[in-house]
């Protein structure tokens, strides 16, 4: 779902937060995507590592706390985002945005409808618009649905 928001956004270019183990950022390189990926656990750095050597890719990696100090994020503007932040959603890196630039593209993976919603007005006030958003029922056994929404800069 999320290989498809991002090859629907056009974008060639792009800078996931919060990577994890590269689940995603291994599935848009494999794809022919530039990525730079930040995650702030060294171990699942580490992880992400093996992958890359194992799939012969190459990532530029950074292990960086963003979400509470979200002045040491990388640049974004001039290529898209794509973020699975924490429960408590973007707060600090929305406030980056508005005095560091725009991503062209946005794309949003969330567990908490909660942090997603209020983070998607803020997105819309910094004028960018909701172009799809899907529920993916990754435990079936639960009532839990991750979304992954796409947001674009809108045009006026």
């Amino acid at each position: 779902t999320v290989a498809e928001a991002v090859e629907m956004s056009g974008e060639r270019r792009w800078l996931e937060l919060f990577c994890g183990n590269g689940n995603l950022a291994l599935a848009l390189a494999s794809r022919g995507h530039q990525i730079e990926a930040v995650e702030m656990d060294k171990l699942a750095l580490q992880g992400l590592e093996v992958s890359l050597r194992q799939a012969k890719l190459a990532i530029p990696l950074h292990t960086q706390d963003v979400y509470l100090k979200a002045e040491n994020l990388p640049e974004f503007a001039g290529r898209g985002l794509l973020v699975d932040p924490p429960r408590a959603g973007m707060r600090e890196i929305l406030q980056q945005m508005r005095h560091r630039g725009l991503p062209t593209e946005l794309i949003y993976v969330s567990c908490f409808e909660e942090s997603f919603l209020r983070d998607a007005a803020q997105l819309c006030a910094l004028g960018f618009g909701l172009q799809s958003l899907e529920g993916v029922d990754q435990f079936p056994w639960s009532t839990h649905m991750e979304w992954v929404a796409r947001f674009s800069r809108t045009r006026t």
